[in-house]
C-alpha cells in the first residue's frame, strides 16, 4: 500500500478487483499482519480515536491519520472488501471536513473515464488547499454488469458516448458534470445530489431518479420513459426535445422549470408542484396532473386531451392554445388565470373555480360545468355568471371569434399544434 507524504495529505493506491477485494503491491506476500484478519471486526480505528473526529485540532487530526494509515498498513492482501473500503474512505472525508471545516471547496473527488484501461477514476482531496498527486482506482462493477459509483463526490467530470447502463450512482454529489450521448439504461440516481448537472442526447429509460435533489440541472434530447422521478426536487431544471412517456414525477417539487418540445403521454404528475414554471410546446395526452401546483406558472401549446386535472391549482396562469378536450377537470381552480385560444371541448369542469379570470376566444362546446363557480373580467367590468354558464361562455367565445383582431393565431394552427409537437419532437431526435 502507497501512500503520498503526509505533507500533501493522502490516499491509497490500489485496485479494486471483481470480486470487490482490493489489492497492492506492497501486500503479495504473506506477512505477520495477516494475523491482524482475526482480529479485525469491521472497525479500522477504536472507539478513542472516533472521539477525536469532532475536535477542531489540527495536530490531533494528523495523529488520528497517521494512526489511520498504520491500521490500513496492517490489513493483509485480499481481505478489504468493497463495504470496508468505503468505510474507509469516508473516514479519510470525515478527517478531512474536521481538519478544514468546509466541505464544498475542499474536498472534492474529481473523477475522468479512462477507455484505455477501462473505467477509472482519479481521485483529488483538497485538504488546506493542499492537494495530492493524481492516483488511480478502479471502479467496481455491479451485479448487473454496470458501474458503481455509488456515494462519490464527483466534480466537474465529462462522460461522453459511454455505456453506463445498470450503473449505480445512489447517494452520489455531482457537480458541473456532463453525460454525453452515454446509454444510461436502467442507472440509479437514487438520492443524489445534482447541481448544474448536463445529459445531452442520453438514454435513461426505465432508470431511478427517486428523491433526488437537483439543481439547474438540464435533460436535453433524451429519452426518458419510464423513468422514476418519486419526490425528486428538480429547481430550475430545463428539460427539451425529451421523450418523458410514462415517467412518474409523483410529489416531485419542480418549481421554476422549463419545458420545451416534451413528449410526455401517460405520464403521472399528481401532487406534483409546478408553480412559476414555462411549459411549452408539450404533449401531455392520457396524463395525470391531479392536485398539481401549477400556481403563476406559463402554459402555451399544450396537448391535455384526454387528462386527468382533478383538484389541479391553475390559479394566476397564464394558459394560450392549451386543448383540453375530453378532459376530467373537476374542482380545478382557475382562479385570476388568463385564458386564451384555449380548447375545453367535452371537458367535465365540475364545481371547477374561474373567479376573476380573462377569457379570449375560449371553447367550451358540449362542456360539462354543473356546480362551476364562475366571474370573468372582460376590460374593467368584472361579470358574474350564475346561470346557463355554458351558453354564456359559448356566446362570449363566438364574439371574441367575429372581433378576431389577428393577435392570436387560428383555431386551424390550434389544431395543429397538438398534431405538430410530438413530430417536431421526433424530428429533432432523428
Amino acid at each position: 500500500m502507497r501512500y503520498n507524504g503526509l505533507n500533501n495529505m493522502f490516499f491509497p493506491l490500489c485496485l479494486i478487483n471483481d470480486n470487490h477485494s482490493v489489492t497492492s503491491p506492497s501486500h503479495t506476500k504473506k506477512t505477520k499482519s495477516d494475523n491482524y484478519s482475526k482480529h479485525h471486526k469491521d472497525t479500522l480505528i477504536d472507539n478513542k480515536a472516533l472521539s477525536l473526529f469532532k475536535m477542531d485540532d489540527h495536530e490531533k487530526v494528523i495523529g488520528l491519520i497517521q494512526k489511520m494509515k498504520r491500521t490500513y498498513d496492517t490489513l493483509p492482501s485480499g481481505k478489504i472488501t468493497k463495504e470496508t473500503d468505503r468505510k474507509i474512505h469516508k473516514y479519510f472525508i470525515d478527517i478531512a471536513l474536521y481538519a478544514s471545516n468546509k466541505y464544498d471547496d475542499r474536498i472534492t473527488r474529481r473523477v475522468y473515464l479512462n477507455k484505455d484501461k477501462e473505467v477509472s477514476i482519479k481521485v483529488v482531496y483538497f485538504i488546506n488547499n493542499v492537494t495530492v498527486h493524481n492516483n488511480t482506482i478502479e471502479i467496481p462493477q455491479t451485479v448487473n454488469g454496470g458501474y458503481d459509483f455509488s456515494h462519490l463526490s464527483l466534480k466537474g467530470i465529462r462522460i461522453k458516448d459511454e455505456d453506463l447502463s445498470n450503473s449505480d450512482f445512489a447517494g452520489c454529489r455531482l457537480q458541473n458534470a456532463i453525460f454525453q450521448g452515454c446509454n444510461m439504461y436502467q442507472t440509479n440516481f437514487n438520492f443524489a445530489i445534482m447541481e448544474k448537472i448536463i445529459f445531452d442526447n442520453c438514454i435513461l429509460d426505465d432508470s431511478n431518479f427517486a428523491q433526488i435533489k437537483m439543481t439547474d440541472g438540464t435533460l436535453n434530447a433524451c429519452s426518458a420513459m419510464h423513468v422514476e422521478f418519486f419526490n425528486a426536487t428538480m429547481i430550475r431544471a430545463k428539460i427539451k426535445n425529451t421523450f418523458l412517456d410514462y415517467s412518474n414525477f409523483y410529489m416531485a417539487y419542480m418549481a421554476e422549470v422549463n419545458l420545451y418540445k416534451v413528449i410526455a403521454p401517460y405520464v403521472n404528475l399528481f401532487r406534483a408542484d409546478l408553480s412559476f414554471s414555462k411549459l411549452d410546446l408539450i404533449n401531455f395526452e392520457h396524463a395525470n396532473l391531479s392536485r398539481v401546483n401549477l400556481n403563476k406558472a406559463t402554459l402555451q401549446n399544450i396537448n391535455l386531451i384526454n387528462s386527468k386535472l382533478f383538484f389541479t391549482r391553475l390559479t394566476n396562469t397564464f394558459l394560450e392554445m392549451v386543448i383540453c378536450t375530453d378532459s376530467n377537470m373537476a374542482n380545478a381552480n382557475f382562479n385570476n388565470a388568463n385564458l386564451s385560444n384555449c380548447h375545453f371541448n367535452s371537458s367535465i369542469l365540475t364545481k371547477a373555480w374561474m373567479f376573476n379570470t380573462r377569457f379570449y376566444r375560449v371553447n367550451f362546446d358540449e362542456a360539462i360545468v354543473q356546480g362551476m363557480g364562475i366571474s370573468i373580467l372582460r376590460g374593467e367590468d368584472n361579470i358574474p355568471i350564475n346561470s346557463d354558464i355554458l351558453i354564456t361562455l359559448q356566446k362570449l367565445f363566438e364574439e371574441d371569434c367575429a372581433t378576431h383582431t389577428g393577435m392570436s393565431q387560428t383555431e386551424h394552427n390550434i389544431q395543429e399544434v397538438s398534431m405538430n409537437t410530438t413530430e417536431d419532437t421526433m424530428q429533432y431526435a432523428d
